[in-house]
Formats: structure tokens, C-alpha cells, sequence
């Protein structure tokens, strides 16, 4: 199995893919961020509306229809590949897809 990637790479790389998701810099995803992220990975149109509202329903913990770093670190790390424990090849592979 490959080397397992330190709690600290996996924060980096989480905050450094959240930073680039919030378009605005005010510290939070928005739908329309979130849209616009989808869209920029591929999701068909017609379906950006229903995939925002099933991850902002999956990510919000409190309510305030927006994404947290700490919602969205929370997520991604609840599915993370390995049982929650990312090698540091997955955190390299999701950087890379991220962009």
C-alpha cells in the first residue's frame, strides 16, 4: 500500500481545492459556487440544480445553505478513499483533479 498522507498534507489540500471552489473569498460556498464549480467538472446543465441541492443538503450542517471549510473539509474526508485515511497519491490524484 502507498505511504499514507500526514493530517497536515490532507488540511493543505483540502484548503487549497475550498480556496479555489470560493470564488469570492468570503469563506463560504454558495450555491452559485458550487454550480459553477459542477459545471467547470463536467456536470450536464440540466442537472447542476438538483446536484448543488443534493450536495449542499449533504455538506450543510447548519442550515444556512452554504459550505463551510469545516463542512467541506468534514465531507471529503468522510469520503475519503481507505477508510478515511487518503495516501498521498489520493490527495496528489484529487489535487490534480481539482485543478
Amino acid at each position: 500500500m502507498s505511504e499514507l498522507a500526514t493530517q497536515e498534507e490532507i488540511d493543505a489540500a483540502l484548503a487549497k481545492i475550498y480556496a479555489k471552489l470560493d470564488a469570492n473569498g468570503d469563506g463560504s460556498l454558495s450555491t452559485d459556487e458550487l454550480k459553477g464549480a459542477l459545471k467547470a467538472m463536467g456536470c450536464p446543465e440540466e442537472m447542476l440544480d438538483e446536484a448543488v441541492k443534493e450536495l449542499v443538503g449533504e455538506m450543510d450542517d447548519d442550515g444556512d445553505n452554504k459550505v463551510s471549510a469545516e463542512e467541506f473539509q468534514k465531507a471529503m474526508m468522510a469520503n475519503a478513499p481507505n477508510d478515511g485515511k487518503p495516501t498521498k497519491q489520493d490527495v496528489a490524484d484529487l489535487l490534480s483533479e481539482m485543478g
